[in-house]
């Protein structure tokens, strides 16, 4: 069962990087943008006050023994990704006093409702526009208030993955 989580989670990431797949900005008022939001606010909370076991809590369920390790070493690469590069998260939005969270729907995850990315940012400054195709993620993340996470429908609930690692 570990082995066809995995596989299916490499392979929604696949399809959304491969196709680089056309977004639509998700209703506010839908269940996948409540449901959605909801996780990504807990995870920008945790990350913001440093709170590992929430961060761990909301993660792909099968890699949190992985993430605590990693969370508990300063020097990982996740650790790193998360607070001490220029572009993390944390250094991104550490310094925003009213962040915002809105949700993406991808089209070809859609149907079958299995993942959305989550993008965070100043509600003073907000971006003009967002990105109608994935592809175009990372110009809109080149703001300083700006930052984008994707989650998947595991387990029934949505979880945060750790793609962003690898930026």
């Amino acid at each position: 069962m570990y082995a066809l989580k995995i596989a299916f989670f490499w392979f929604l990431l696949a399809i959304g990087v491969a196709n680089a797949g056309q977004l639509a900005l998700e209703p506010s008022n839908s269940n996948t943008a409540k449901e959605a939001s909801a996780v990504a606010q807990t995870w920008v909370n945790a990350l913001l006050k440093k709170d590992f076991e929430t961060l761990i809590s909301v993660s792909f369920s099968d890699y949190q023994s992985g993430i605590r390790r990693d969370l508990s070493d300063n020097q990982s690469r996740l650790f790193k990704a998360l607070y001490i590069a220029k572009k993390s998260p944390y250094q991104k939005l550490e310094h925003v006093h009213d962040v915002g969270i809105v949700v993406l729907a991808h089209k070809e995850l859609s149907s079958s409702g299995s993942g959305t990315t989550a993008c965070f940012f100043n509600r003073l400054k907000p971006p003009e526009a967002w990105p109608t195709d994935s592809a175009l993620l990372p110009t809109i993340e080149k703001r300083n208030d700006v930052y984008c996470i994707f989650l998947v429908r595991s387990d029934g609930g949505w979880q945060v993955s750790t793609d962003f690692v690898e930026r």
